[in-house]
């Protein structure tokens, strides 16, 4: 009983160190209803990346995320701002803009 109660604690100590939390934010996302450039949502250690492609001196803008309260945050020109997904169409919401899931 020891050995089988000792197992599922560690089980469970593994699962919490492996927390994947924000991974329903990574991956490519493409505009919905404008011609915007594409974004790609990375993991960058225990930050994000979000990386708006086609813009920049190299053709990328790599923007520092951190995930707080379910919410991956930004800092811009006017402050800090939350990209969400919006639980009813799975959208990725940026400002004023929409964005979709790019197929595989």
């Amino acid at each position: 009983m020891r050995r089988l109660y000792s197992a599922l604690t560690a089980l469970m100590v593994l699962a919490a160190c492996n927390d994947k939390s924000g991974a329903e934010y990574l991956g490519k996302w493409e505009a919905v209803h404008h011609n915007r450039y594409p974004c790609l949502v990375e993991r960058n250690g225990d930050a994000f990346i979000v990386r708006i492609l086609g813009q920049g001196m190299d053709g990328t803008q790599s923007i520092p995320a951190t995930l707080k309260d379910g919410a991956l945050l930004i800092q811009s020109e006017m402050g800090t701002m939350s990209i969400v997904i919006d639980k009813k169409s799975g959208h990725l919401l940026i400002g004023g803009d929409e964005f979709q899931k790019a197929a595989k």
